[in-house]
Order: C-alpha cells, then structure tokens, then sequence
C-alpha cells in the first residue's frame, strides 16, 4: 500500500515538474521575444534618422557628379563646334580659292590672304591681311576678290599688309569705261563708288563695263571694277559722274588675292 502511494506520488511530482518546466519556457520565450522586440525599436529609429541624415548628402554628391558630368559635355559639344566650324572656314576658303582659279586666267601670279582685321589707324577702307614682306608683297599690287578689284597694297610689314578698298574716301584710281571707250578717275562719295571727270561728250549707257587703267605698271590694268548704275551729274556739269555698281560686299570681306 506504501510502495503503491509512493508511486502516485512520485509520478505527481514528476507531472508538476513537466508543467512548471513548460510554463518557464513559454514565459521566458515570451520576455526575450518582447526584450529583442523592445531593442530593435530603437535600432530601427536610428537607422531611419541616419537615413534621412545621410539622403541629402548623398543627394550633394550626386548633384556634384551631375554637374561634372554636365560640364565635360559642355566641354566636348564646345569642342566638336570648334571643330565643325574650322572644317566650314576650311570649307569655305577652298570654295573662294576654287571660283578665284577658274575666274583668274593666270593663277600664278596670285597670293591668296586671309582677312585678319582692320588697320585701327586708318579710316574704315581698309583691311589687314595676313601677308607680307616675307610673301613677296609690294606696296601698290592690286588686290581682288572673285575676279573683281577690291583694293591696293598700301602698306607692308614683314607678315602682314594693309589693302586699301576702293571704298575708301581716299580711293582715285584711272579706270575705262569700256563700252564708251573713254577714262575717268575711281573715287569714293557718301553716295558710293563713284567715277568722275568722264567727258561730256561721251554716250554712256546704264551696264557699262569699267575696270581698271593701268593700275600698276607691269599687271593689273583692266581688271574688272564694276558696271554703271546711275548717271548722277547734271547736263550743266562740265564733267559726267558716274555711280558704279559693284558685287564685292566689302564688310563682310574674308579671303583676298594679292596680284603678285
């Protein structure tokens, strides 16, 4: 009867070490879940304020990078426009020199220039070129342009010269009138190009021819100057005057050809 309650006994102790050994685990299980659930809180609020700390400086050092990049292609785009546009000045003196070679009977004798600028001593008639004593250029040589007279050498350094244009208030150069067979003086007015001190008594006609009389004495005499556009003197006038109408736009002048 002893051995058959210390059996009951001993089996209830066991079944209430059971339970207290599950109940332990179960609260113990519990307290770390909501300990670990308590810790991590805080981690996640300092990782979302260290997020919103560090997104504008990295915002910063992406606008920098945008920036940088922005730049060397404003660099490469101001580079390739350089480019294109030395290829079109290229481009564009290969077509002078071409239309020059085929007006030009004698290509020999011409100097191609690059119009550099104008010379800031003198008046507005006339240009700097990028030729000179080194070249072969000599005071007085005409200058054209297209087969037309634009200008003369009038001074001449060791790399570059001045051409004085023919619209220059200082311009007076012998010309013909071709068709009228008859001369008169190249000047330059606030009207325009002009030719004066032709004869009366000679007939001319709107579109006469004129060009140059001896301009230079070895080359450089009938060289193409212009036609007549207008007759502006009057029938009272001992002297005609004539308006020349010439193709040369003179401000917009870039490459010329020194007669040697």
């Amino acid at each position: 009867m002893l051995r058959k309650n210390y059996r009951i006994v001993l089996l209830s102790i066991l079944i209430v070490l059971s339970l207290l050994f599950v109940i332990k685990k179960v609260i113990f299980s519990d307290w770390q879940s909501r300990t670990l659930l308590i810790m991590a809180k805080p981690i996640e609020v300092g990782n979302n304020l260290i997020s919103r700390l560090t997104s504008p400086i990295s915002g910063i050092f992406q606008i920098g990078d945008l920036d940088r990049e922005n730049k060397e292609l404003r660099i490469k785009l101001i580079e390739a426009q350089e480019k294109d546009f030395n290829l079109a000045i290229l481009e564009n003196e290969n077509k002078i020199l071409k239309e020059e070679l085929n007006i030009q009977n004698n290509t020999t004798d011409l100097l191609g220039a690059k119009v550099i600028g104008k010379n800031p001593v003198l008046e507005s008639g006339s240009v700097l070129i990028n030729r000179g004593k080194k070249d072969g250029i000599q005071v007085g040589k005409a200058v054209t342009y297209n087969g037309f007279l634009v200008g003369m050498i009038e001074a001449v350094k060791d790399e570059i010269s001045t051409v004085r244009l023919i619209n220059s208030s200082q311009t007076l150069i012998p010309v013909t009138i071709i068709e009228a067979n008859t001369i008169g003086l190249l000047s330059s007015r606030f009207e325009g190009i002009v030719v004066e001190q032709v004869l009366v008594d000679k007939k001319i006609a709107i579109g006469d021819k004129i060009v140059s009389n001896d301009i230079e004495k070895e080359t450089g005499s009938n060289l193409l100057i212009g036609e007549v556009s207008d007759i502006i003197s009057s029938p009272s006038d001992i002297y005609q005057t004539l308006k020349v109408k010439t193709p040369i736009d003179f401000q917009g002048l870039q490459f010329l050809f020194v007669h040697k």
